[in-house]
């Protein structure tokens, strides 16, 4: 169904429980997620019910995007 958002039309889903968990129990690997476009990723796909596997060669700032997942919910 299309409905009106803040004057925007946006798709509105009526099984939202299917949207928010849609990757609920699957495992995710994602690369370069130490920072910017890749710890969005990571941090969505956790808000999504997936568990996150990350890999960077940056391993201090994975660790703290791991951390940042874990303190919000998130398997990471």
């Amino acid at each position: 169904m299309l409905t009106k958002i803040g004057g925007r039309n946006a798709l509105i889903n009526s099984q939202i429980t299917g949207i928010i968990m849609r990757l609920h129990n699957k495992v995710t690997l994602i690369t370069g997620a130490a920072a910017g476009i890749g710890a969005e990723i990571a941090t969505l796909f956790a808000t999504e019910g997936a568990r996150v596997l990350i890999g960077d060669v940056n391993a201090g700032e994975g660790d703290q995007t791991a951390a940042r997942i874990r303190r919000v919910g998130g398997r990471a």
